[in-house]
């Protein structure tokens, strides 16, 4: 136990005299390992649905081929390819619906913006020119932002225009980058799905090797209980996510509010992330609706609230809960 404390003091101590060149190797093989990281995602969200059609194949040539392994393998290749082409398509459908109605929707928000800053601006003037004290408010505050403005931009912007543009490019190329790991990663995804039973296999091999056999069986069980549970959970929550997103454009159609696709979409998908999710989704809605008309602002606000207690009380512990596993106060 000594020797043990007096190694770890001496990795921690190692760690923070070296912590620059540690994150920059850590930097280093993150940017080496990520498309096989986004292979790996991409290969556990399909698999499910690899499985699927893999079983459902095979049982169907079984009985109409000879050998039961050429059977497998074309099941198994089958099952691989369609999952991909699956995910594609999918993607493709969301794409082909959704986007054309979402351009729309912000075409209009563009078009109508000047309309809707004319007329805050008209009801802006018409309180002040009656409040005589909160106008000279104002006027101090105009003056106080447009000196502070015009210090920024000689003191702050143009000086720093070159290093902007760097940073434009630097953005640009990351989202190469991206691409690149991406197409990388399906490539990946598709010989990690192809020899999954072969890594598993050797993963289970290389546990036992490491440890006995009552703790090699504690890690397995685990290991599965893991998978079953947060499987469940991502599953659990597209479907929750996917049901707020389509009672939203349902609500905000029969209260006839603008925007429905758009406002849908965002809370839909903002609804992903746990616990702030809802109020990141919210927020946009409120000010395009705030846009348009106040009244509407604040029946959107109480539409959102009606909409997430009923997520948060009832159907994301419904679904999370038969899922995931756990009763609905754990969740």
């Amino acid at each position: 136990a000594g020797a043990g404390s007096i190694i770890i003091c001496i990795l921690v101590f190692f760690a923070m005299y070296r912590f620059d060149q540690i994150v920059a190797a850590y930097n280093l093989m993150k940017g080496i390992l990520m498309p096989f990281i986004y292979g790996a995602v991409i290969a556990y969200l399909l698999t499910p649905v690899c499985n699927f059609i893999e079983r459902h194949l095979f049982c169907f040539l079984e009985s109409r081929m000879k050998k039961p392994e050429k059977a497998h393998g074309i099941a198994g290749a089958a099952g691989i390819g369609l999952s991909m082409v699956f995910s594609l398509l999918v993607i493709y459908l969301l794409i082909a619906m959704v986007m054309p109605q979402v351009f729309l929707s912000i075409g209009s928000i563009v078009t109508a913006f000047p309309s809707m800053v004319n007329k805050w601006s008209a009801w802006i003037q018409n309180y002040l020119q009656d409040n005589e004290i909160v106008w000279n408010y104002v006027n101090q505050f105009i003056d106080t932002v447009s000196v502070n403005v015009e210090s920024w931009l000689e003191t702050k912007l143009l000086p720093n225009m070159q290093t902007i543009v760097s940073g434009v490019s630097a953005g640009l190329l990351g989202a190469i980058v991206v691409m690149k790991n991406i197409l990388i990663g399906l490539i990946a995804a598709i010989y990690m799905m192809g020899n999954r039973r072969k890594f598993a296999a050797q993963a289970k091999k290389l546990i036992y090797s490491a440890f006995s056999v009552r703790h090699a069986n504690a890690i397995l069980d685990e290991c599965r209980l893991i998978d079953r549970m947060f499987g469940g959970f991502i599953s659990g929550k597209l479907i929750d996510s996917l049901i707020i997103g389509v009672l939203c454009f349902i609500v905000m159609t029969i209260l006839r509010l603008p925007y429905t696709l758009l406002i849908s979409l965002i809370v839909g998908i903002t609804n992903m992330i746990p616990y702030f999710g809802p109020f990141i989704g919210a927020v946009p809605g409120a000010i395009v609706m705030l846009m348009v008309s106040p009244l509407k602002a604040v029946i959107f606000i109480i539409m959102i609230f009606a909409l997430q207690q009923f997520d948060g009380l009832y159907l994301g512990p419904k679904i999370l809960g038969q899922s995931v596993g756990l009763r609905p106060l754990w969740i």
